[in-house]
């Protein structure tokens, strides 16, 4: 597998090390490494002839510099062949001319090609340890678990400027090689992701406090609620919910506009992962609507419903629409329980619908993070405008 891979005009294999020096390497990065690295597999390698590393050691007073041992490794430029890197030396400097700069180099080879890493402040105050991101434009990380040991954390994106939780862990250094006993990619991912969940939790505790001073998020943690338009809500700003509670509806004719927003406890990229999404569950008089497992049940349904990834907000409160007569509007999930309910309606009575919104992993739903029920009126409007239109163009979906 790749480990630390940078763009050169010589083909290594998996895990190779090497800096890009012109714009056409860097330009072939992103279709280097997925060749290098032949598709797939393990990443373990078998140990070979280990290629030697840069000569020159490193110190320093926090006792960052040194050589490093790796878990994993990879093939390097040697001679006229190959050999098995399984050593990187890293200088550390706090202090150039009296200021602080942070700055972290790996040397991989023999003749000294090297990577430049700097802290990011925002990341190693909220993983717990101190992280170190490339200068270069790849999206690769060094996360410190403890002293003298790293994981090597790399980004999907080669442009993503800060780490979300859905990495993948590449390899982990050790100035003490014992230390790498018992670790393997899943062992460095699963340490990456607690420390990353972790300090998720703290950043959310701390927004959450200042949340609690708005009424309308105080009053609704863990609540759909429903407004007759969007501009109700504050979605303008987010996790800033001005909103007048006031003006959330609890009953509704099936005919005019509705909108749903709902105040979680913790962000969804938080409580269920950045590899979330958001789903909704509707239900009426015991029929029930999955907007996921409709999306996933067919390509009609899927074209009609959109995949919703997890925020990392608070406050869903940009109005979502659940049927907008003046843009034409309507979620099909909601169409579908009216639809089937539709025979049991009578004109002057009401119906409770229910929204609860979940984390769904897979297509499986994972924690409940918000409920709430609204009640829907057969009156003159409704029978109408669902007669109409939601029945008429639903039908006629349903028939394509």
């Amino acid at each position: 597998m790749k480990s630390l891979k940078f763009s050169l005009a010589v083909l290594c294999l998996s895990g190779c090390l090497v800096v890009g020096t012109t714009t056409e390497s860097h330009a072939q990065f992103g279709k280097l490494k997925d060749k290098l690295t032949g598709g797939g597999g393990s990443g373990e390698k078998k140990e070979g002839k280990l290629a030697d590393p840069y000569a020159e050691n490193f110190e320093d007073p926090s006792g960052t510099s040194g050589a490093y041992n790796l878990l994993i490794g990879g093939e390097v430029p040697q001679g006229l062949g190959k050999r098995l890197q399984k050593t990187y030396k890293i200088k550390f400097a706090e202090k150039e001319n009296g200021e602080f700069v942070n700055k972290l180099w790996v040397y991989m080879t023999k003749d000294g090609q090297n990577m430049e890493f700097r802290l990011d402040d925002k990341m190693t105050k909220k993983m717990g340890g101190r992280v170190f991101r490339t200068t270069d434009f790849h999206s690769i990380w060094l996360v410190e678990v403890e002293k003298g040991m790293f994981l090597e954390i790399h980004n999907e994106s080669t442009h993503r400027e800060q780490l979300d939780g859905s990495e993948k862990a590449e390899d982990v250094y050790a100035k003490n090689a014992a230390k790498l006993e018992g670790w393997d990619k899943d062992v460095a991912k699963a340490k990456f992701d607690a420390m990353f969940k972790s300090g998720a939790k703290k950043d959310a505790a701390k927004l959450k406090e200042r949340l609690m001073e708005y009424k309308a998020y105080k009053e609704n943690v863990g609540k759909v609620v429903f407004v007759p338009h969007f501009s109700v809500f504050n979605y303008q700003y987010t996790d800033k919910p001005t909103e007048d509670p006031t003006k959330f509806i609890k009953s509704q004719s099936m005919g005019k506009p509705l909108y749903w927003g709902a105040y979680l406890d913790m962000p969804l990229s938080t409580s269920c992962g950045a590899d979330c999404e958001r789903n909704v569950v509707y239900e009426m008089n015991g029929i029930k609507a999955d907007r996921v497992a409709l999306r996933n049940s067919d390509a009609k349904w899927n074209k009609m419903i959109k995949k919703k990834e997890a925020e990392e907000k608070f406050c869903l409160n940009s109005g979502y629409q659940l049927w907008s007569p003046s843009e034409n509007i309507m979620d099909y999930a909601f169409a579908k329980v009216l639809y089937e309910n539709k025979a049991n309606f009578k004109k002057g009575q009401t119906y409770k619908l229910t929204a609860t919104v979940f984390g769904n992993r897979d297509g499986n739903n994972t924690e409940k993070v918000a409920e709430g029920s609204i009640n829907l009126v057969w009156d003159d409007e409704a029978i109408k405008v669902m007669e109409e239109r939601i029945f008429k163009m639903f039908r006629e979906f349903l028939d394509e």
